[in-house]
């Protein structure tokens, strides 16, 4: 019945959202819907978003519609997974919730603490140009550099996630690396595990 029921939703907005769903996307939604968390998000074409608030689900165009399609930012909620696209999902969680997030598929990983600020907040979008990211203390690198003395391919750079805050600090270069910033390990900040999975075969291997 669910199946029906979203294919005969994107059937009846298709006119307003321009969104032509595909069979693996479908797919994807019923996996989220069946699993037993109150909240997430999937991102869809044309910077909508499909949205579960516990027991409602909505259809909503994202704040940031105005922003071309590499500037789009997604915030980071703590213990919420953000599904980037079919082959990719990202999530900041605290400790005791973890585990459970990583039993959630047996896609690749790469992960890593942080600490932030109780007020701090944290979005993902992709690499803005002439970023730069603190690998150390002493060391700030453009991110381009980093690909560069790192050899990584075109192809791979062009997938890599950036994990920023309000103030544009880079706090993670997803899947490769992350700042020094993330390290920060003080008693007034809350420890968090940035996750985020990927479907190797499907997005290619990562270094």
């Amino acid at each position: 019945e669910c199946y029906y029921f979203l294919y005969a939703l994107f059937e009846y907005t298709v006119a307003k959202t321009k969104i032509v769903i595909k069979e693996q996307q479908i797919h994807l939604i019923m996996q989220q819907i069946y699993q037993p968390k109150g909240q997430w998000q999937i991102m869809l074409e044309g910077g909508w978003v499909l949205q579960r608030i516990y027991e409602e689900v909505y259809l909503i165009k994202n704040k940031n519609k105005k922003k071309k399609p590499m500037e789009e930012t997604y915030p980071l909620k703590p213990n919420q997974r953000i599904v980037l696209n079919e082959t990719e999902w990202i999530g900041l969680f605290t400790p005791e919730k973890i585990e459970k997030a990583r039993t959630i598929d047996n896609w690749s990983e790469f992960s890593h603490e942080l600490w932030l600020s109780p007020q701090q907040e944290l979005v993902v979008g992709k690499q803005q140009a002439g970023e730069r990211i603190a690998l150390t203390k002493k060391l700030n690198k453009k991110i381009a550099r980093y690909f560069i003395d790192n050899k990584i391919p075109t192809a791979q750079r062009q997938k890599a996630w950036v994990v920023r805050d309000e103030n544009k600090n880079i706090y993670s270069l997803v899947p490769f690396t992350y700042s020094h910033l993330s390290i920060s390990v003080e008693t007034d900040k809350i420890h968090y595990i940035l996750l985020y999975k990927y479907h190797e075969e499907a997005i290619g291997r990562r270094t």
